[in-house]
């Protein structure tokens, strides 16, 4: 049956630009302050999407596969922030930066920032708090594919002993090791901004 003719909407048409778009790639690349922007955005959409799930009347499948994106995105946010510290850190202690881009290994990158933190910028309550999220979603998504896939690329099923979850304590948990990072964020912020100003200062002595 032929139909009038019909334009095929094209997602990333700039063309189309109103009040409502949203800019990308504005971002100066500087230590982990673009990471922090991501992570922080990952943030955001878990709890949007958390309070979405909790206001579903009716129970079952549909909350059932709600929580599989939300379980990606806390992951994502904690992978990405530990990223960002981590580039701070060697920022602030002027060493190369690891070479950390390939990488979703939680243990590993939480190993790189772990004794830089606990030295510079958190307290012992909040390095266990981040580090139980860290063993929890490594020891359920080791490389991000868990909460992608239903499968992972051996075949076998994605997060396997994981037959519950509860949104309300997910987003609790995740909510206060998020607040860690943040304070994590901008602790190393003020260091490297004090690192600057001497350094600023030292040069009109």
């Amino acid at each position: 049956m032929k139909r009038g003719r019909t334009q095929i909407a094209d997602p990333f048409d700039q063309r189309r630009a109103g009040w409502h778009s949203s800019f990308l790639n504005f971002m100066e690349d500087t230590s982990g302050w673009p990471l922090h922007v991501y992570a922080d955005a990952y943030h955001r959409a878990a709890r949007t999407l958390t309070r979405s799930l909790l206001r579903t009347r009716w129970p079952g499948m549909q909350r059932d596969a709600g929580i599989i994106p939300i379980l990606f995105l806390w992951r994502h946010h904690l992978e990405i922030s530990l990223k960002a510290i981590i580039a701070e850190i060697a920022d602030y202690e002027d060493r190369a930066k690891p070479s950390i881009e390939s990488t979703h290994d939680l243990m590993y990158l939480w190993g790189l920032a772990k004794k830089g933190l606990g030295e510079l910028v958190l307290a012992d309550e909040d390095i266990k708090r981040i580090d139980r999220a860290v063993r929890s979603f490594s020891g359920f998504d080791p490389d991000s594919q868990s909460f992608r896939y239903p499968k992972l690329k051996g075949g076998q099923r994605a997060a396997t002993g994981l037959n519950l979850m509860d949104a309300r304590t997910l987003s609790h948990a995740m909510t206060e090791v998020a607040k860690a990072l943040e304070i994590a964020r901008y602790g190393l912020d003020g260091l490297l901004w004090q690192r600057d100003e001497a350094r600023r200062s030292s040069q009109w002595l």
